[in-house]
């Protein structure tokens, strides 16, 4: 394995962020996420991996040369990480000199080994946590997941536990969001990913040296790899369910900010097991998420809860539900860009238009069919019943034949 085979450093990796366009509103949000990481991960090896993505984010986002370079020195400090291939190469980048030389892949050289595994595994936590809205692909997962599998490879077993456990964390994490595209069965490929998540996260809650911290979100992610696995009919752990992870999870939980993920996952686990009945008790459960943390970090939450004040009411027609849906989606919204959240206010939007009458129901019009053209502009473009829905507000508008061709 040549250390040569991928570029060292970020910027010549073919990232969203490198290549924009870059949105600001999503920039802006990925960088309030990042630095929130990066206080959670002060003391945790992955910090690493965050300044170096932040540093990038800083120059791609502004051509802010003296934060990227800020971000990239801090790690190269004595007390840090004086020999970081990535923030050594960044830096350069940055000042547009040469990139230094660094010594190729030593198999024999135990401390070679630590540095090209560091390299690698943080270069895939950027296409993990780059630059993205939420995308309907699992292709950055599938790149994270093949250079954290590569540096786990090459020193696993000669990095200290919390930096094995960043690493067996996001192996897990990528493998879990690759299983969604996936179809039950098949080549195997779904049941070897759900192994492979489940085995990582088993590793991290089992180990009597992990944070509870580290462990509690060990035990959200276990839920739902496990959860998943159920609903592809894939072979899980015999004696461990997604709800006991969650509840174990939530003794855990260091803070706030974890307790409200851990709420809404709770109230989406109960809204799947009961569709009919689990309304009034998934409400409850992510206004106590809500109440737990009210940024837009934690859009999740308001994002299910929109949806569901939707669903409740189709059912009533309580004119109240769809307000504090609105509001909801609206609020995180100009904060976090996303298709599907898009698609809700845009319905939200229709529900309002039908119950209004005059200038405010062509109002409410006006911005659902502009909210379905900000959806079909995300980053994989239109999702699924968009068509359908934008046929919908044509038709409320009495433009039937651009209807038809809509949810053609």
């Amino acid at each position: 394995m040549a250390a040569a085979d991928l570029p060292v450093g970020h910027f010549q990796l073919p990232l969203l962020t490198n290549r924009g366009p870059i949105v600001e509103v999503t920039a802006n949000y990925k960088r309030r996420v990042l630095e929130d990481y990066l206080q959670r991960k002060q003391n945790r090896p992955e910090r690493h991996a965050i300044r170096n993505l932040l540093g990038v984010l800083a120059f791609a986002q502004d051509r802010d040369v003296d934060r990227a370079r800020e971000h990239f020195e801090f790690i190269l400090s004595e007390s840090e990480d004086p020999d970081n291939l990535n923030a050594k190469a960044n830096l350069a980048y940055v000042n547009r000199t040469a990139a230094p030389p660094y010594d190729e892949l030593d198999l024999k050289s135990e401390a070679s080994r630590r540095q090209h595994a560091r390299r690698y595994a943080e270069q895939g936590y950027a296409y993990m946590f780059e630059l993205t809205s939420e995308t309907k692909t699992c292709d950055p997962f599938k790149k994270g997941l093949g250079l954290y599998n590569k540096a786990l490879k090459l020193a696993g077993d000669l990095v200290d536990h919390m930096e094995k456990e960043d690493w067996q964390f996001c192996i897990g994490l990528a493998s879990y969001k690759i299983l969604f595209p996936l179809a039950p069965g098949g080549d195997g490929t779904a049941q070897s990913l759900l192994d492979s998540a489940s085995e990582k996260f088993r590793a991290i809650v089992d180990s009597p040296r992990a944070d509870n911290a580290t462990k509690s979100d060990a035990w959200l992610q276990f839920a739902r790899t496990l959860k998943k696995g159920s609903e592809m009919r894939l072979h899980g752990c015999a004696h461990i369910t997604p709800e006991h992870c969650l509840d174990r999870a939530l003794e855990l939980a260091p803070d706030d900010s974890m307790k409200a993920r851990i709420l809404h996952r709770q109230a989406k686990f109960t809204l799947q097991a009961d569709r009919n009945e689990g309304f009034s008790r998934a409400r409850a459960l992510l206004e106590s998420s809500i109440c737990f943390d009210r940024s837009s970090q934690n859009y999740l939450a308001y994002a299910l809860h929109a949806d569901i004040c939707i669903k409740q009411y189709k059912r009533s027609e309580d004119i109240a539900l769809i307000t504090r849906a609105k509001n909801d989606l609206e609020f995180i919204l100009e904060q976090h860009v996303s298709p599907w959240d898009f698609k809700l206010l845009a319905e939200a939007y229709f529900h309002l238009a039908k119950s209004s009458i005059g200038e405010e129901s062509k109002d409410y019009i006006r911005k659902a069919l502009e909210t379905c053209t900000k959806c079909e502009e995300c980053q994989d473009g239109p999702i699924s019943g968009l068509h359908h829905l934008r046929g919908k507000i044509l038709r409320l508008n009495d433009q039937h034949r651009e209807a038809e061709e809509s949810s053609r």
